[in-house]
């Protein structure tokens, strides 16, 4: 992405000050800081002030990074503790009023700054950028699906060579490696190979259990391009599966579509969830159903908006979300499907492009 974009976003997040009550705002989290500028360093801060001054803060390891990458911003480099705190002594007045980002800074980083800032007024600020960042525009949808794309090949790629006796973890390091080889920066997050009884734990951990047949076996992956993820579950089984499995699978997927259809701007998210609650409900299958429906993807695997019974957040036009329903019998198995989604005006367009039937091999 060019500088002018990054110049735009900053004005935005900029104009977003007099909101939060604020005339600067400090910002610690890697994404928020990609998001704006480009830099893709650690352990750095960005400043920014109501009359549009940009200031990233780092260490001598990726001082060179962020000059190369920032175009517009200055580049403040400091050796120590102390040093670093007299850097923001010199750029903020003694009137100043500072957003920190409550949900990236530490407790410990918010007293250094209150006690090297006297007289400065320090505003924790939740997730200031999230309503920037829930919004995509073309480039980054197409990163998104483009890294979707490139997930699926992997994905049917690396399911044409598997056999029984495939322990999870070895199913799992492959998959990533092969991510890698196409072309990600990685995969979006560790890979999800959960076998048979392991498949009703939502987010298990691949270990040494073996692929048996008639046992299904549940995919969780997703891949990172330009730094943007991608996200996507489906179940595939050696032989034929049980019928058990089969009937959940299709109440899962209906459920997926109930949801799916719910999905436009304007939409609240609660209600997004809570078609896809009716539908597995109505099967009798509410109570298995035991986390959120959906999450917003983007810089970060789960941001805004979170489609959940408790969210607050309404789907605004070009954000990016999954609808992932599922059910979990504990010791037993467990079915999820999930798909990502660019919402619209009037609906959402569906980005990744598997079949969602289970895959039989």
């Amino acid at each position: 992405m060019g500088p002018e974009v990054y110049l735009s976003r900053r004005q935005a997040a900029v104009a977003r000050l007099s909101e939060l009550g604020a005339d600067f705002l400090l910002l610690a989290s890697p994404p928020d800081i990609r998001y704006l500028t480009g830099f893709r360093g650690e352990e750095s801060e960005l400043l920014l002030s109501e009359d549009g001054g940009a200031w990233i803060v780092t260490d001598g390891r990726y001082a060179e990074e962020a000059r190369a990458d920032a175009a517009g911003v200055e580049v403040l480099v400091f050796s120590g503790g102390d040093e670093r705190l007299g850097l923001f002594q010199d750029l903020l007045p003694g009137d100043a009023r500072l957003g920190v980002q409550a949900e990236a800074l530490s407790w410990t980083r918010v007293r250094q700054l209150e006690e090297a800032l006297p007289g400065r007024v320090l505003l924790p600020v939740e997730r200031p950028l999230s309503p920037l960042r829930a919004r995509k525009d073309r480039e980054e949808v197409a990163l998104i699906e483009r890294a979707a794309r490139l997930a699926e090949g992997v994905f049917l790629e690396v399911l044409g060579e598997v056999k029984e006796g495939l322990a999870e973890l070895d199913l799992a390091a492959e998959m990533e490696y092969r991510l890698r080889k196409a072309g990600a920066e990685g995969p979006a997050f560790p890979v999800i190979v959960a076998a048979g009884p392991s498949s009703s734990r939502p987010h298990h951990r691949p270990g040494a259990r073996r692929l048996a047949r008639g046992e299904p076996i549940l995919v969780d992956m997703g891949a990172v391009l330009g730094g943007y993820h991608s996200d996507m579950t489906r179940l595939f089984c050696l032989g034929r599966p049980p019928e058990e499995v089969v009937g959940v699978h299709r109440a899962v997927v209906d459920a997926l579509n109930e949801a799916a259809a719910s999905l436009k701007a304007g939409e609240a998210c609660q209600e997004v969830d809570r078609r896809a609650r009716s539908s597995l409900a109505a099967r009798g299958l509410a109570e298995a159903f035991t986390h959120g429906t959906g999450h917003g993807v983007g810089l970060e695997i789960h941001e805004a908006p979170t489609l959940r019974k408790d969210s607050a957040d309404i789907l605004a036009a070009g954000s990016v979300v999954t609808v992932e329903p599922g059910v979990y019998f504990p010791g037993s198995f467990g079915v999820r499907v999930e798909d990502l989604f660019v919402v619209g005006e009037g609906g959402a367009e569906r980005v990744t492009s598997l079949p969602r039937e289970v895959v039989v091999l």
